[in-house]
């Protein structure tokens, strides 16, 4: 399980106390280091990310320019929602711009989760 602090974390710490306790159930902590690619665009996409820390850049490939940033997130923000949305996979590539560390939710059990439990996937 992920370290409790997933629980103070951007959208989550919104999260009734029972929906943070199942989510704790299935979050996974991750580290990347400086400069990491965390996934790359067309790559199976497992798990729905939140920033605990450190900086990630979000990156698409413009043919003939080359990648550019779209987006940078940061503290208690989400990435790669794809891990949700068939056929899951990655829609851009990700960086991590400096030492992160992420929460990683992996899609299938956190679909499952709200399957179970739709008052969940509400509050989601």
């Amino acid at each position: 399980m992920a370290r409790q602090t997933f629980r103070e974390s951007g959208f989550l710490a919104s999260l009734a106390p029972g929906a943070q306790e199942k989510l704790g159930l299935v979050a996974q902590s991750f580290r990347f280091g400086a400069g990491e690619i965390i996934f790359r665009e067309a790559d199976s996409s497992n798990y729905l990310y939140v920033v605990e820390s450190g900086r990630v850049a979000i990156q698409i490939d413009i043919p003939s320019k080359g990648y550019h940033t779209i987006l940078t997130t940061g503290p208690g923000e989400v990435f790669r929602w794809s891990a949700l949305v068939g056929p899951r996979i990655a829609t851009a590539t990700a960086q991590a711009r400096e030492e992160t560390e992420v929460i990683g939710f992996e899609g299938e059990a956190l679909a499952n989760l709200c399957r179970e439990d739709p008052a969940l996937g509400f509050e989601l």
